[in-house]
């Protein structure tokens, strides 16, 4: 199968409208044209897993971690992402990345982790994407294959709902050129005609597969509609997630963490007295989720790169960390990505092999 194939699946599983907007997500490097038959998942893009995707004749390495988060300014061995950059595109390894969007996806880094530490009544932690809504103009005889047919692309979606929409009744007034073949109406004339005004939400990276599809469903040669921007945040997907536990200490939870986690190092912050029975947990660095964790009642966030200040902050919010490392963190989810990855390609047809790679441990107790 062709790299531009791949990277039009892998697009339409994980979006990368879905990714922070300082992110770098998609394909690094490559050739559209080139054929890939083997895949290797794994989570950073750094010379050990690269050697091991040269060594294991892989065309594609999809990753986690961006191959370089700022662009280097040269390409020589003397800088680590230029050399980095530049040997694989000697080799002809194409490059391609699932980071921000990953994380707050349904089945991600975010829900990988709450289900590795037993949480139970899962909500997002921080809702991100933005929402659009369209509103569009149909024939009441048209409305139920239009809405339909939008639905199907991605509109529609409020949270649990499915098919929400809004619907009002009006009149709409065109004139047709003599040579048109309005649905309603007559040429060469103007028209009044009986429309129903239908309104439904889209997330942003729908949109254009929504308006693709009402086109498509829609009888008139010429479809009056709307996309408004939305302010209100999404629940469905985001940052870290917040769920409960049964009552425990925060050491004991502690220790729990390394064990589900299978962690070296694990280091944490609060009183000892400390009982958990909410938690929040948060994928790779997690400082920023501090404020809406404390605000939203979590005993404990779960999260990695925790710094000094974060722990004062925190603690002075009434809230406890466990900082289990930015790998430890987002590792448990390569299964899933590879999953992502497999199903993807799968259902376009891709036949080549998809294997992971899980890299050891960087950080290791002393005399470990």
């Amino acid at each position: 199968m062709k790299l531009s194939e791949i990277e039009r699946a892998l697009e339409a599983a994980c979006p990368a409208a879905l990714a922070a907007e300082w992110d770098c997500v998609g394909l690094h490097a490559g050739d559209g044209e080139q054929e890939v038959v083997r895949i290797v998942v794994a989570l950073d893009a750094d010379g050990p897993t690269i050697e091991h995707a040269l060594s294991a004749g892989a065309d594609l390495l999809v990753t986690h971690h961006p191959l370089s988060r700022d662009a280097p300014l040269r390409f020589t061995d003397d800088d680590v992402d230029g050399e980095k950059i530049a040997s694989v595109l000697r080799a002809g390894l194409a490059v391609y990345s699932i980071h921000t969007n990953f994380d707050v996806t349904r089945g991600g880094v975010s829900d990988v982790l709450a289900a590795r530490l037993g949480l139970t009544d899962v909500s997002v932690l921080a809702g991100s994407g933005s929402l659009r809504k369209i509103v569009v103009f149909v024939p009441q005889e048209h409305l139920e294959n239009v809405f339909l047919a939008m639905a199907n692309a991605g509109a529609g979606h409020i949270g649990a709902y499915r098919e929400c929409s809004f619907r009002v009744s009006g009149e709409g007034t065109f004139t047709a050129p003599p040579d048109a073949h309005p649905a309603l109406g007559k040429a060469g004339r103007a028209n009044a005609v009986e429309e129903i005004r239908l309104e439904s939400t889209v997330p942003r990276e729908a949109v254009a597969r929504v308006i693709e599809a009402m086109r498509a469903a829609h009888p008139y040669e010429e479809i009056a509609y709307d996309v408004y921007e939305l302010q209100a945040e999404r629940s469905d997907v985001g940052f870290g997630r917040i769920g409960r536990i049964d009552p425990v200490s925060l050491e004991a939870f502690a220790s729990e963490c390394a064990t589900r986690l299978d962690v070296n190092t694990v280091r944490w912050a609060g009183r000892v007295d400390t009982e958990v029975t909410t938690v929040a947990v948060c994928g790779g660095s997690g400082g920023s989720m501090i404020g809406v964790a404390a605000s939203k009642g979590a005993d404990v966030l779960v999260a990695g790169d925790l710094r000094y200040h974060d722990s004062q902050r925190a603690m002075a919010m009434g809230l406890a960390l466990i900082d289990c490392g930015h790998q430890g963190t987002e590792a448990p989810a390569v299964p899933a990505l590879a999953e992502l990855v497999t199903g993807a390609l799968g259902a376009v047809g891709y036949t080549g092999r998809v294997t992971i790679y899980e890299a050891a441990p960087l950080w290791r107790p002393a005399g470990g």
